[in-house]
C-alpha cells in the first residue's frame, strides 16, 4: 500500500472504529434493516448531490451491473448482517470477526482476480484464521450460530470489494459509491414496505417518544449516513 493511503486508512481506524459504539447504540432505537436503509439513504443522497453538481450523476452502462450488485452485497447484504451481529453479540466480537474481511479478499483475489499469494500474505491469512478459530470459542455463552452474521458480513463485504477493484476501477469512484449505496438502501426499502412493514412503523413511533430519545436515535443516524457511509466508504474505495 502506498505512503499515500496512510491518511486515509487512519481516518477509516477512527471513524469506523467509533462507529461500533454508535451502531451498538443504534439497536435501542431501530431494527437492523431499517437503520442500515436510512442510514446508506442519507450517505446515497450526499454523495449522489456532490455527483449531479460535478455533472457526473449516471455511470456508464457497462459499469451499472457491477455497481448494483457490489452495492447489494454491500449495503444490502454485508452490513445488514453485521448491524443484527452487534445485537446479537455485542459490537466488540462482531468487529473483530468482521474485520476477517482483508483475509477473505485474499482468498478471493487469489482464486478470481488473479493476484499472486506472497508469502506475507499467506502468513497474515494463517493469522487471521487461527484467530477467527480463537473467537469462536472465546466466550462459550455465545455459539458459533451467534456468529455468523458477523462472518457473512465479511465474506460479502469482501466479495464486494473484490467487484469493485476488478470491475469498477474505470469508473468516477465518488460516482460508484454513491450508486453503491443507492443500490443496497433501495433494495433494503423494497424489502421493508413489502416484506417488514412493522420495521417502519417502530421507526415511525421514534416521532412520539420523548425529545431526548429522538435527539439520540437522529444522532446514530447522522453520524452513520454523513460520516460512517458517505466519508468513510469514498476513503475505502479510495484504498482499493
Amino acid at each position: 500500500m502506498s505512503a499515500s493511503c496512510l491518511p486515509a486508512l487512519l481516518s477509516l481506524y477512527v471513524i469506523w472504529g467509533f462507529n461500533w459504539v454508535v451502531m451498538r447504540a443504534a439497536n435501542s432505537y431501530f431494527p437492523p434493516v431499517l437503520f442500515v436503509c436510512i442510514r446508506f439513504l442519507l450517505g446515497a443522497a450526499i454523495l449522489l448531490a456532490v455527483c449531479a453538481w460535478r455533472g457526473r450523476l449516471v455511470p456508464a452502462r457497462e459499469h451499472r451491473p457491477w455497481i448494483a450488485l457490489s452495492g447489494l452485497l454491500l449495503a444490502g447484504v454485508s452490513n445488514v448482517a453485521v448491524q443484527v451481529s452487534t445485537k446479537w453479540i455485542g459490537g466488540g466480537l462482531s468487529a473483530a470477526l468482521y474485520y476477517t474481511m482483508p483475509a477473505w479478499v485474499v482468498a478471493l483475489a487469489a482464486l478470481f482476480l488473479g493476484e499472486r499469494v506472497t508469502r506475507r500474505k499467506v502468513i497474515g491469512l494463517a493469522c487471521s484464521l487461527v484467530g477467527l478459530f480463537v473467537l469462536l470459542g472465546a466466550d462459550p455463552r455465545v455459539g458459533p450460530a451467534a456468529m455468523l452474521p458477523a462472518i457473512l458480513g465479511a465474506v460479502t463485504w469482501a466479495v464486494a470489494s473484490s467487484i469493485t477493484k476488478k470491475k469498477l476501477q474505470g469508473c468516477d469512484m465518488l460516482q460508484y459509491t454513491a450508486w453503491q449505496m443507492a443500490c443496497g438502501s433501495f433494495v433494503l426499502l423494497i424489502y421493508l414496505f413489502f416484506g417488514a412493514p412493522e420495521a417502519l412503523a417502530d421507526g415511525t413511533a421514534l416521532l412520539s417518544e420523548t425529545a431526548k430519545t429522538a435527539v439520540l436515535a437522529i444522532s446514530t443516524l447522522l453520524y452513520n449516513g454523513l460520516i460512517a457511509s458517505a466519508l468513510a466508504f469514498l476513503l475505502w474505495n479510495y484504498i482499493l
